[in-house]
């Protein structure tokens, strides 16, 4: 078998209120046993998607960060990351400024900054990419890869769209109250 099988993890291997089945799995783990090569694509990161790719056996690397990165979870090796140019943690800080109902977290290539938490992050976020203390935006450290902003109003998050130019952003609706930006 020659064939190449991607899929997403939320809303597609799993939901919120339900994890993974062992029927995937075992899916999953047929079909890589028969020759298919099997890898994620997701908007998570390296933390939030290392066990359900290694519970389905992945067996080539997997686009996550919502594309900004191709992750060999064989090697634990980032083989592709694409990180911003310039300093978009000018941005960030006018979001943080100006939308006080905002989420806000900034991954880099080693951490995930929790920087503003609200309700909808606690509630729907992805959970181990929402630990540890808020921090502050001085505090963080080595280059941007992807950042995630949340709040129960749209229309609130799409004029954030203003704030990260098109021809360096990636401004993404990754449900109706989440965006995901990545260079």
């Amino acid at each position: 078998m020659n064939s190449l099988f991607l899929t997403d993890i939320d809303g597609t291997l799993m939901r919120r209120d339900a994890p993974m089945t062992d029927a995937v799995v075992t899916a999953a783990r047929e079909y890589t046993a028969r020759g298919g090569l099997l890898a994620v694509c997701t908007g998570r990161s390296v933390v939030a998607a290392r066990e359900t790719a290694l519970r389905l056996g992945v067996n080539v690397p997997c686009i996550l960060y919502g594309g900004a990165s191709l992750y060999d979870f064989q090697s634990g090796k980032h083989l592709y990351l694409h990180a911003f140019q310039g300093d978009i943690l000018k941005s960030v800080a006018v979001v943080l400024e100006r939308h006080p109902d905002i989420s806000m977290q900034v991954f880099t290539r080693e951490e995930i900054y929790v920087l503003r938490r609200n309700a909808r992050l606690n509630a729907r976020g992805v959970k181990e990419e929402n630990v540890g203390q808020e921090r502050t935006l001085g505090e963080v450290r080595g280059d941007v890869v992807k950042l995630v902003m949340c709040c129960d109003d749209a229309e609130e998050l799409a004029s954030c769209a203003a704030y990260f130019p098109e021809e360096t952003c990636e401004f993404a609706f990754a449900s109706r109250n989440f965006v995901e930006v990545v260079a």
